[in-house]
């Protein structure tokens, strides 16, 4: 009888489950992964920087104004030539199609004597001047450039500058581009010692 008892007081104990422990190891656990996580990057993420005056900002973005750039280049053939000699070629940024040639000539009116242009075809300095004014009313905010290559004779360069301030452009810029360099574009396309 005492055994059946005993049976029956164990039966009717009430199982505990001891939580705490198993608590703490959750967290221990929690714990560790939470220290041990790496985040993947993402592949192929670039980091850029968008502008902010454009799309939904209600910013006014800057506008951007085409530069009316004049180029006078010398044919290799007239390097050695005197420069009343020279055949310029006068072309806009940009362009292979040349506004036109010229050569320098000496021409008297009333016993004064000063430096004229022979132009191939005629027009090619009112066509200058017609670009020059196209953009500077196109674009207000517009500069001008000439970028005169070596051996470009000087009076070219003056009667250029007195038309983009006829055109009244206030923003003029003068380069010139350095022998060495033109030697180096007329190089071969392949040569590794051109500029590219």
């Amino acid at each position: 009888m005492s055994k059946r008892n005993s049976a029956e007081d164990a039966i009717k104990e009430e199982v505990k489950l001891e939580l705490t422990p198993m608590i703490d190891v959750t967290f221990l656990i929690l714990i560790f992964f939470m220290c041990t996580l790496k985040f993947k990057t993402l592949e192929g993420k670039l980091v850029s920087y968008l502008p902010t005056d454009k799309g939904l900002s209600t910013a006014q973005a800057a506008i951007e104004f085409e530069d009316a750039e004049i180029i006078m280049k010398i044919p290799q053939a007239d390097w050695d030539k005197a420069p009343m000699a020279r055949e310029v070629i006068f072309l806009k940024n940009g362009s292979n199609t040349p506004f036109g040639r010229s050569r320098s000539m000496i021409m008297a009116d009333g016993g004064r004597t000063f430096v004229g242009f022979d132009l191939d075809p005629p027009s090619t300095l009112d066509d200058v001047m017609t670009f020059l004014r196209e953009v500077r009313k196109n674009s207000p905010e517009s500069k001008a450039k000439i970028n005169a290559y070596a051996r470009t004779p000087h009076a070219y360069v003056v009667h250029v500058l007195n038309m983009m301030i006829e055109a009244e452009f206030t923003d003029i810029s003068y380069s010139g581009i350095p022998t060495y360099l033109i030697k180096r574009l007329n190089l071969p396309v392949d040569d590794p010692q051109r500029i590219k």
